[in-house]
C-alpha cells in the first residue's frame, strides 16, 4: 500500500513517485454562479480539474478574485483549481499527476505546485477519488518549457 492508498490508486512502488507538495492552497466553499460560463459546471458535483500557468493566470482571475494574495509565477509554477472535492495528496511519475481527493460537492479548492519536479512536457492529472478509489476526472496538458 504506498502511501497508505491501495494499489489501484499508486499502482508502482512509493520510490517511483514524486511527491508534489501544493506551496499554497486555497479553500473556497461558496458555489460558482450559473452565469459563470468560462469555467465547467459538473452537473453531478463529482471531482474535476483545471491547470492553469501564470501565463493563463489572468483568464482564471474572474474564478480567482476573491483570492487577492494569490499570484503565480510563470516561470516556476503551476495552479490547479480543484472543483466538488478536498486535495489529499499530489503524486508524479512519468506522464502522469495523480491528484488523491475526497469528493466534497460546492467545495472548490486552489493549489500551487512547482514545475520544476516535472521531466516531461506533455502531462495528464488525474483526480482520483479517495473512497471508490476511481479517476473521477483527466486532463491533459502541455507544459511550454521543462526546466
Amino acid at each position: 500500500m504506498p502511501f497508505g492508498y491501495s494499489n489501484k490508486i499508486f499502482s508502482h512502488p512509493a520510490v517511483e513517485y514524486i511527491p508534489l507538495l501544493p506551496l499554497e492552497t486555497y479553500v473556497l466553499n461558496e458555489e460558482r454562479t450559473k452565469s459563470d460560463t468560462k469555467y465547467p459546471q459538473p452537473l453531478n458535483k463529482s471531482p474535476n480539474i483545471l491547470i492553469f500557468t501564470g501565463v493563463m493566470a489572468k483568464d482564471v482571475i474572474p474564478f480567482l478574485i476573491q483570492l487577492e494574495e494569490f499570484t503565480l509565477n510563470p516561470d516556476s509554477e503551476l495552479g490547479l483549481i480543484l472543483l466538488n472535492a478536498q486535495l489529499e495528496t499530489i503524486k508524479y511519475r512519468g506522464n502522469y499527476v495523480t491528484v488523491v481527493a475526497t469528493p466534497c460537492p460546492g467545495t472548490d479548492q486552489v493549489v500551487k505546485i512547482l514545475t520544476r519536479y516535472f521531466y516531461k512536457p506533455d502531462l495528464v492529472f488525474e483526480v482520483i477519488d479517495s473512497i471508490t478509489e476511481k479517476v473521477c476526472c483527466q486532463r491533459k496538458t502541455n507544459l511550454p518549457t521543462i526546466r
